[in-house]
C-alpha cells in the first residue's frame, strides 16, 4: 500500500470537495505521534503501548476520514 486514500471526497457547506492522500508510512507516523501524546497526557502511568496505539489509530483514522 504505497498510497492510501483517507476518506472519500465529501461535500461541506461551501460545496467544496476534499480528498486526502497520504502514504501508509505517513499514517503510521501520525499514529505513533498521537499514541505518544496520549500516553504523555496521562502522565505515562499505567503503560499499555498496544492500547495507546489502537486508540491513536482510531483517532487518526477518524480525522483522516472526516
Amino acid at each position: 500500500m504505497a498510497n492510501m486514500k483517507a476518506g472519500a471526497p465529501t461535500k461541506n457547506s461551501t460545496s467544496e470537495q476534499k480528498t486526502v492522500l497520504i502514504t501508509e508510512q505517513e499514517r503510521e507516523h501520525m499514529i505513533a505521534e498521537a499514541a505518544y501524546y496520549n500516553a504523555m497526557h496521562r502522565g505515562f502511568q499505567q503503560a499499555d503501548p498496544e492500547r495507546d496505539w489502537f486508540l491513536a489509530e482510531k483517532q487518526i483514522d477518524q480525522q483522516l476520514n472526516s
